[in-house]
């Protein structure tokens, strides 16, 4: 596969699942480096095969079974449950465990065994005699991804686990790494005539607490896809 034809196929991919994507790029392409770079030591094409192909039949099945729940209803968010507007719920890549508190977690799609993904449940590990943050990533099973996006799914997980119950969820966009309540991220927003006037800003992103410090940038230069276009894909790789 030619470098415009890989640029395309990480683009398009990416887009259908995080939409409006020119609100989600910057978060997700950002991501998406950290990974190449420290998985696959900078190799796109292996990435885009090994891990985002099989990461969208697995995030395909969420969104579609999240959207099954409602009927007849025109989401405020068009990219929810995987991403509220600009605001990346279901990471690619790890977020800094500085910003975590006991109670916080967020959702991460993850590389797993050969050409496979699964999704984790990243938290802070709550054990005595520990000098620096270290994130506890916990497999969620298959049979529960059709109810992530549920009311009940995080009571259930937190009836599992020892530690402060998780309450908190951390979405990521541009600015950084904002917290959220997560009824306000499983339960979706909608568009209707009644209350047009209070949900006129789909087009916009839904008011939301202060951002957290912003992600840390990878610091390892990645190998540049040759004859990169001018699209954002390639301009980032370009200018990495």
């Amino acid at each position: 596969m030619n470098s415009d034809r890989l640029e395309s196929s990480i683009q398009n991919l990416l887009s259908v699942l995080y939409p409006p994507f020119e609100a989600t790029a910057p978060t997700l392409l950002s991501q998406l480096f950290q990974i190449i770079d420290s998985h696959y030591h900078g190799d796109a094409l292996r990435c885009l095969l090994d891990f985002l192909v099989p990461a969208k039949h697995i995030l395909d099945t969420v969104q579609q079974a999240a959207c099954a729940l409602y009927s007849d209803v025109l989401f405020l968010c068009e990219g929810w449950p995987l991403c509220l507007h600009d605001r990346v719920v279901v990471h690619f890549a790890p977020i800094d465990p500085s910003l975590l508190r006991p109670g916080d977690f967020y959702l991460r799609v993850a590389p797993f065994c050969d050409q496979s993904a699964r999704i984790l449940v990243c938290s802070l590990l709550e054990e005595e005699g520990l000098l620096v943050e270290v994130v506890e990533e916990t497999p969620i099973p298959e049979t529960s991804y059709p109810c992530i996006f549920s009311r009940d799914w995080l009571e259930e997980f937190n009836q599992g686990r020892h530690g402060t119950p998780l309450r908190w969820c951390l979405l990521a966009a541009e600015q950084g790494v904002v917290r959220l309540p997560w009824e306000l991220v499983a339960v979706p927003d909608f568009v209707d005539e009644s209350t047009r006037a209070r949900t006129s800003m789909a087009s916009t992103s839904p008011p939301c607490p202060p951002f957290l410090p912003s992600l840390p940038q990878p610091t390892t230069p990645l190998r540049p896809l040759e004859n990169s276009s001018s699209s954002p894909l390639g301009c980032a790789l370009r200018y990495r």
